[in-house]
């Protein structure tokens, strides 16, 4: 293969630059492009829901939501009814990807609102974001766009916690969030990072439910140190309680993806306890120390705080797989 092939091979595999200095994404033609109807496009959508774990559908039952259905008193409603389903490129790799508003009644009469996102990573692969949990009562999510890239605007609900004898005492507070598809996941769209001075990043997890998984914390001070201190990172060990010490050195690139990261979604805004209504959840905590000796402390029982703190978790996590402990 000479050397023109593999310049039109790349131009329409990664875009070009147009001649006002704009990044031009070549599209990719793929199966999300050929659907037509909602029939379509439940039938897609049921592939995912059944081999997703946190879910129990009757898949019979499922079908496109325009409007939300919400068993709880609210404080106000969305401005907008969203479409069922829209395309939109979200993570910009050139193939169409699909955003459902979804209902399923598995649950009970009313429903259970779920939002997710069939994403395509290149070649029709796809795979399913699902923006919404299975502990979610209620959420609608709309296509916007931001410097003419798609984004979402995402409608769910927060509680008040004040309970009566188990009942609701206040109504719940609606909240809109703008979701962009940043740093391998959708989170919170911020318009300009921040510079923070950070010195030292603490991420602890767990205990999980009733204290079998007895969690981790995985500490990374700005000289590279990483420092692990819980669960046995073998999964072939039988003792599920077995704890371990170990340290790394983190690599270049997961340092970088990590401290943009938390100078994109500005920590220092995000509150400092979060709590899901739910029992015998594991809890997730973050400690930042920066800017000379600030420190930064979120709790979140239960994990799903924000998407930005959801998705600085999973990183968090990974890093027990892909560094070299010892």
């Amino acid at each position: 293969m000479n050397i023109v092939k593999l310049i039109v091979i790349a131009l329409f595999t990664a875009g070009f630059v147009s001649a006002k200095g704009q990044t031009v994404i070549m599209h990719h033609h793929n199966k999300i492009d050929d659907i037509k109807t909602s029939r379509e496009v439940v039938q897609l959508i049921n592939l995912f829901l059944q081999k997703n774990e946190d879910y129990r559908f009757d898949i019979e039952s499922t079908y496109l939501n325009k409007a939300v259905s919400f068993k709880y008193k609210v404080d106000k409603k969305p401005a907008v009814t969203p479409l069922p389903w829209v395309k939109a490129d979200f993570d910009s790799n050139g193939y169409t990807d699909l955003l459902v508003n979804v209902e399923n009644r598995y649950w009970s009469k009313k429903g259970q609102n779920i939002i997710l996102c069939i994403m395509d990573s290149g070649e029709n692969r796809l795979y399913a974001k699902f923006l919404t949990n299975h502990r979610s009562d209620a959420a609608l999510a709309s296509l916007t766009s931001i410097s003419e890239k798609p984004a979402i605007v995402y409608y769910h609900y927060s509680p008040n916690l004040i309970y009566t004898s188990g009942s609701h005492t206040l109504p719940y507070r609606l909240i809109t969030d703008t979701l962009v598809y940043k740093f391998g996941d959708f989170i919170e769209y911020t318009s300009k990072a921040k510079n923070y001075e950070i010195a030292e990043i603490r991420y602890s997890y767990g205990p999980g439910i009733f204290g079998y998984f007895p969690g981790f914390t995985i500490t990374l001070k700005m000289d590279g140190s990483l420092y692990y201190d819980g669960a046995v990172l073998n999964p072939d060990i039988s003792n599920p309680t077995a704890r371990v010490e170990l340290s790394a050195t983190i690599d270049n690139n997961h340092s970088e993806q990590l401290l943009d990261f938390l100078q994109y979604i500005d920590f220092e805004r995000e509150q400092d306890n979060y709590r899901v209504r739910a029992t015998d959840q594991p809890e997730s905590f973050i400690e930042v120390t920066y800017n000379s000796g600030k420190t930064k402390n979120i709790e979140d029982y239960g994990g799903q705080g924000t998407f930005a703190l959801k998705r600085l978790y999973k990183i968090f996590s990974d890093l027990r797989y892909n560094q070299n402990w010892h």
